[in-house]
């Protein structure tokens, strides 16, 4: 957004993304990210040690697009019926087994498919209340995107709720 005269309004296209290892970082690592002039943008975690590890990247970043919606909220709404239901009892027992602990990344409040499965509406929000000291850090917290990747996971209907789902790359 900051490349475009638009900025955030413009909107900002990802394209080829990989997380080419998980964006987990220790205490005293640091993520360095260079961006390449015409090119695309990579993530670099520097360790306490010295070591440099790539864990995410992207071949284009197109600053300035306005990318027409194609329906409006209410249309999609009106698209979505099926209610998902026990979305808090999910997040308790991934808690329990320590895949998902409470506390931000427990963002999705409520979840609507559509008739056929394929598309999913949801709510997501940092739970009320919740603060942390890096927070003016994000313009959108990391808790956002992660609930919409978890969004995903409920158009699978043959995987075990126990199954862990990872998106390694997002094209667009």
């Amino acid at each position: 957004a900051r490349m475009s005269p638009k900025g955030i309004e413009g909107g900002v296209e990802l394209v080829d993304v990989k997380f080419l290892r998980p964006f987990d970082i220790d205490v005293g690592a640091k993520l360095v990210c260079n961006h390449y002039s015409g090119g695309g943008i990579e993530f670099l975690r520097t360790s306490s040690d010295g070591g440099v590890t790539a864990v995410a990247s992207m071949a284009e970043v197109n600053a300035g697009l306005s990318v027409p919606i194609s329906k409006t909220l209410d249309e999609l709404k009106a698209g979505h019926t099926r209610e998902v239901a026990g979305i808090q009892d999910r997040y308790a027992r991934l808690a329990e087994a320590g895949d998902h602990p409470r506390g931000a990344f427990q963002s999705i409040e409520s979840v609507m498919l559509s008739e056929d499965g394929k598309s999913a509406l949801g709510s997501i929000s940092l739970p009320r209340g919740f603060e942390h000291e890096h927070d003016a850090y994000y313009l959108s917290h990391p808790a956002l995107l992660d609930g919409a990747f978890q969004l995903m996971g409920y158009l699978n209907e043959s995987a075990e709720e126990s199954d862990a789902w990872v998106p390694t790359g997002i094209a667009r």
